[in-house]
């Protein structure tokens, strides 16, 4: 028997322009990675507006992860992955929990820098002051990755939801 998952739907259509808000608002944020990352980047700000939204959530817990070089060795050792001589000043992840029914787990991943917008010309708006334009939203990092971290985060819990759903 397969369940009724149309509040899914319902949900996400009656908070529509609460989720655009929130995307706007991300999209906002100058999260700029400095020399491709090497020299440093401006995710902080957008990593506590993140933590703020979770903490709206009532998310049961919210970890700050400080980027250390010994991390992406130990990455670049057993996953073949990472880049190493980065600097990482107030550069960090942030993950958060929020417990459903079931103990069953399901993991969200993306990141929230992303690259200068250097040619401004080339912009037909101001690349941080995002718009919905013809029901499209426009602005630095919409398409990558800031719209995907939303579409993870906000429903159903930023829904104002009684319950939590199982994954």
């Amino acid at each position: 028997m397969e369940k009724d998952r149309s509040w899914i739907r319902e949900t996400i259509e009656k908070n529509k322009e609460k989720y655009i808000d929130c995307l706007l608002k991300l999209a906002s944020i100058d999260t700029h990675d400095i020399g491709h990352g090497i020299e440093g980047g401006l995710e902080a700000a957008g990593q506590e507006y993140l933590i703020e939204l979770f903490k709206e959530m009532k998310a049961d817990s919210i970890e700050r992860d400080p980027l250390k070089e010994e991390s992406i060795l130990k990455c670049k050792e057993l996953y073949r992955e990472g880049n190493t001589g980065h600097n990482y000043d107030n550069r960090f992840n942030v993950y958060a929990q929020l417990k459903g029914k079931s103990e069953k787990s399901i993991l969200f991943n993306g990141h929230i820098d992303h690259m200068p917008a250097d040619n401004l010309k080339a912009w037909s708006i101001d690349p941080l002051k995002p718009e919905v334009i013809e029901n499209r939203i426009t602005g630095l990092g919409v398409a990558d990755m800031k719209s995907g971290l939303m579409a993870s985060i906000m429903p159903p819990w930023y829904s104002g939801m009684p319950e939590r759903i199982s994954p």
